[in-house]
């Protein structure tokens, strides 16, 4: 190129352009050039792909839930869980003081006990799991109020509201749930619950203030977490069903928040129907219906039975031996329990207040200090523990900041019943902790003898009284909220404000606050207050009742009726006696025995439902005078009656209760004991006749205990274990016609059946596991047999013979032949229960019967309800799982009381079941969301059940007939 010049080198760049361009246009006209380019392209498109697909695999997978994908959901639940499992598991000690800056705490994990409540519920539908259900009870249909433990009701319940009193547990309660969810160590019942990811949300937080959203759950239970959490995963765990919500403190919050907190929940049922939700609150501020629209079921946390109470001070005592720095010798805490026990058997008003949690702790606590110098009553508790609190302790035992910061207990009350009042006045339970130092600077101003600056006092109370905390930073509250009810009445009393009282009395959030300033207030006060109460009883008729019942519960802790106002208490106290109902009977056994003068002798002038709450009332005051009364109500024969009598079994002496109370019952009575201790077997005895007999312990038990009534007992329930070697005692049972057994643990054999005597009604649940039915064949007069989950029954010929048979179940059977084969070997029964139950291959064959009752669940045979028309009898009927879609043949079912058609997706129309004069309860569930509650608006006596979540058009003209199951 050089040799050629500039020149030659420009021609020779252009003539091989042209030359290149040339080649490129003939070579592109070629044949050979088109499929040569695809494969190149190809190739190279290929290879873009693959690389792509690299860079897209390394992406997260994106949706509107999971906007940012779900690669990080497993680690941070994981860290969010071990963050609960750590924060929550301790329980503060109400009452105890150590000797280091620290607050005394204990593992809640290691110290909850369980509680007991009580339920108003259904009998009559044997449930999937069949744990609960009577052989007696199986075509029942009356209401009935038990007493279960609160694991129970938890483990049926997808949606609870929790009530009790202040004290009794609740957010304890909460907690616990949330500790064992966090860990997966629930059990038992509540296997199920494992998996579940906790939120604990406590509505005082929320004073004034709207509900939070759901990426806002964890805010202020796990703060220092919130900025590392997923986007959506919260969201992401109430779709999947995986949320347990767990709502602390109704009654913190004044009327129209709880109104937001129930729009709230309504929202969060509708928008993530699968989520669990418990809900707490004192009874004055949520009725047992308050969420029943929303679904929720309602049960209440009873006081404790002395069995409750001996394990919660064992409890107690186990716990604070593993605190170190103890108020006395850890050696000495073994006879301290003893002493505390053996105080409590032989003092009554110590054992009524021991009921409580809360009291039962601070008595453990009192017991530790003052020994044998234990207060009568809830107001000289409350008084002795702050004393302790703030002054004994420290003095006593010579603590360092005790004379560094001299602050003298009447100062200490004075400061912090200000900051009590202030929070009642605003209706909260905590503040910010720069208000508290302001309000303990104006309190401080009117006080010249302390020098220490308001931050110097708080901190001084926050770590040296015990009685206020900052749970979180920068946050201040009273270390329980009866606390804070007990100091603002202290302060309203020095004050001698009781307008404010009596202005507010009518208000479920100062009942307990009116309550304690009548024992505080002196004399002239005390008579301004109750009479100003009184005036409101006959100026306003709306709250006129519950006037009266805080008139009445004031006598608990008034140290005299105030003079002159004799007859107008004494009057309240008549118009509320005898009960009318339950909770009428809590709120009057707070006054104690002044409602005893009140009640009758007899309660053969009482409706069922005031009789029962009359003995309720007595022995929930408890004591000799009580006992008494109760006598004399022993020989009332309702069975309502005697079960109530019954349920008082556990707050007394077994043997005492069982010689002067049940053994009075009327010969031939029909009552069923309830047996939930060694001592009330032991008990069994002194009482002359017993005939049924239901056995519920939590340790296993030996029925050899139950020889002495062997030749009587007629019907026995076994819901608990039983030790293997003992159930060769009920051979000796001569006249057992009705025997249930529930086990705790599904049973290998059923052999033990072998001996018995000839059996009527045989209930066996859990047969998962066993194979060998033969012991079944002696048995050959059975009128009932019902048989749970027999998964390894062959067919007819392994059951005994079934022609005197009326009651048959064999749910959730496997058996290996059709329905021909069962009816043609029980041609009499006439209440047949057959859920799930893939045997089934005919219903042709029921046509033979004439049935009352008839369940066939999830059936494979097609179901014709023409077919079930003709059974003119029946009164029970569950078609669920079913095709059915015109439900006009069952307007011919004149009697048919109980249906069920969850999961019959095809039904459009519910006119035909407004012709049914006798339908009392319907069942629906995974139905259309266009089925129309309107022809069902007037019949007044229909309770329509719906699914959770289940969507109805018109749903409200049925108003509060309809509820949600929970």
């Amino acid at each position: 190129m050089r040799q050629v010049g500039e020149s030659g080198a420009q021609l020779y760049n252009v003539i091989l352009d042209e030359c290149c361009d040339c080649l490129v246009r003939i070579v592109i006209q070629l044949p050979q050039f088109a499929p040569r380019a695809s494969v190149e392209t190809l190739s190279r498109i290929s290879g873009l792909a693959d690389q792509v697909n690299v860079v897209l695999a390394r992406l997260p997978a994106r949706s509107v839930t999971a906007p940012e994908g779900t690669s990080s959901d497993r680690e941070f639940t994981q860290r969010y869980l071990e963050h609960l499992s750590d924060t929550l598991d301790t329980l503060e000690l109400f009452g105890v003081r150590f000797e280091r800056f620290t607050r005394p705490r204990i593992t809640l994990s290691v110290a909850y006990i369980g509680l007991s409540v009580s339920t108003e519920k259904k009998a009559g539908r044997v449930t999937e799991t069949l744990r609960g259900t009577r052989v007696s009870d199986w075509r029942g249909d009356q209401q009935f109020n038990s007493s279960v433990r609160v694991e129970s009701v938890l483990a049926e319940s997808r949606l609870l509201l929790l009530r009790g009193e202040a004290g009794a547990g609740k957010s304890t309660l909460l907690r616990w749930i949330a500790i064992t969810a966090a860990r997966g160590k629930f059990s038992g019942d509540m296997t199920s619950w494992n998996g579940c990811i906790p939120f604990l949300i406590k509505l005082r937080s929320f004073s004034g203030e709207r509900m939070p959203r759901p990426e806002e759950f964890i805010d202020r239970i796990a703060d220092n977490l919130t900025g590392i959490m997923p986007r959506g995963w919260v969201h992401r765990q109430l779709i999947a069903g995986k949320a347990l919500i767990l709502v602390d403190g109704v009654d913190e919050l004044v009327g129209q928040d709880r109104h937001a907190v129930r729009e709230w929940l309504h929202g969060l049922i509708s928008d993530f129907p699968q989520t669990r939700i418990v809900v707490t609150s004192r009874p004055v501020a949520a009725s047992a219906d308050w969420l029943r629209a929303e679904g929720f079921f309602s049960a209440f946390l009873e006081r404790m039975s002395p069995a409750d109470i001996r394990a919660l001070i064992q409890h107690w005592h186990s716990a604070v031996r593993h605190c170190g720095d103890l108020p006395c010798p850890p050696e000495r805490l073994p006879s301290y329990e003893t002493a505390l026990l053996a105080r409590l058997e032989s003092a009554v008003h110590l054992r009524t207040l021991a009921a409580n949690p809360l009291l039962a702790a601070m008595l453990c606590a009192l017991n530790l200090d003052r020994e044998t110098q234990l207060p009568r009553d809830r107001m000289g508790l409350y008084g002795a523990a702050l004393d302790m609190l703030l002054v004994t302790r420290d003095a006593k035992r010579g603590i360092p900041s005790s004379r560094s910061l001299s602050l003298e207990r009447a100062q200490q009350i004075r400061i912090l019943q200000y900051i009590a009042a202030h929070l009642s006045n605003s209706n909260r339970v905590e503040l910010p902790k720069a208000l508290a130092e302001q309000l303990i600077a104006d309190r401080l101003a009117a006080m010249p003898y302390i020098n220490q600056s308001a931050p110097e006092v708080l901190e001084y109370l926050l770590d040296r009284s015990g009685v206020i905390r900052e749970p979180v930073l920068g946050r201040v509250d009273f270390v329980h909220r009866t606390v804070q009810e007990y100091l603002t009445a202290k302060h309203i009393a020095d004050l001698g404000d009781m307008d404010i009282l009596i202005r507010n009395a009518h208000r479920d959030q100062w009942r307990e606050t009116v309550i304690m300033a009548a024992g505080h207030a002196n004399e002239p006060l005390r008579n301004e207050l109750i009479a100003g109460i009184l005036s409101r009883v006959e100026a306003e008729p709306r709250h006129a009742r519950r006037l009266k019942l805080l008139v009445v519960a004031c006598m608990e802790t008034l140290p005299a009726i105030p003079r002159g106002l004799e007859s107008s208490m004494s009057k309240c106290l008549a118009d509320l006696v005898p009960p009318r109902d339950l909770a009428s009977a809590r709120s009057l056994a707070t006054a104690g025995e002044p409602v005893l003068d009140r009640l009758p002798r007899s309660l053969s002038q009482l409706s069922d439902s005031s009789a029962r709450a009359t003995v309720s009332v007595a022995w929930m005051i408890n004591g000799p005078k009580a006992l008494e009364f109760l006598e004399g109500y022993g020989c009332d024969p309702r069975f309502n009656i005697q079960q109530e009598l019954d349920n008082a079994w556990d707050f007394f002496d077994p043997g005492v209760f069982a010689e002067r109370v049940l053994a009075r019952a009327p010969k031939g009575v029909t009552r069923s004991l309830t047996l939930r201790s060694p001592g009330q077997l032991h008990a069994l005895n002194k009482i002359p006749e017993v005939t049924e007999i239901s056995i519920s312990s939590d340790v296993p038990i030996d029925l050899s205990v139950l020889a002495s009534k062997a030749q009587q007992i007629r019907k026995l329930s076994i819901y608990s274990g039983v030790e293997a070697d003992s159930l060769s005692a009920l051979t000796t049972f001569a006249r057992l016609k009705d025997f249930t057994f529930v086990p705790r643990v599904s049973p290998n054999s059923i052999d033990f059946l072998r001996e018995l005597s000839p059996l009527e009604r045989l209930y066996v649940s859990q047969c998962d596991e066993v194979e060998d039915y033969s012991a079944l064949a002696s048995h050959k007069q059975l009128q009932g047999l019902l048989l749970y989950s027999p998964f390894k029954l062959a067919g007819v010929q392994d059951l005994p013979p079934l022609d005197h048979v009326q009651v048959l179940a064999l749910m959730s059977s496997r058996l290996q032949h059709g329905l021909g084969e069962l009816i043609a070997a029980a041609p009499n029964v006439r209440d047949l229960m057959l859920d799930n139950c893939p045997w089934i291959d005919d219903l042709n064959h029921l046509d033979s019967l004439s049935l009352r009752m008839l369940w066939l669940a999830n059936c494979p045979a097609p179901v014709k309800l023409e077919k079930i028309a003709h059974f003119s009898e029946l009164e029970s009927l569950d078609v669920s799982g079913s095709q059915v879609t015109d439900l006009t043949p069952l307007s011919d079912l004149k009697k048919l009381r109980i249906l069920w058609l969850k999961d019959c997706r095809n039904i459009v129309d519910l006119t035909p079941l407004a012709a049914l004069p006798k339908l009392t309860m319907l069942h629906l569930g995974e139905v259309s969301p266009t089925l129309d509650m309107a022809p069902l608006a007037n019949r007044r006596n229909l309770k329509v059940t719906l699914a959770p979540g289940q969507e109805v058009v018109n749903s409200r003209m049925l108003g509060r007939r309809l509820r949600f199951d929970h």
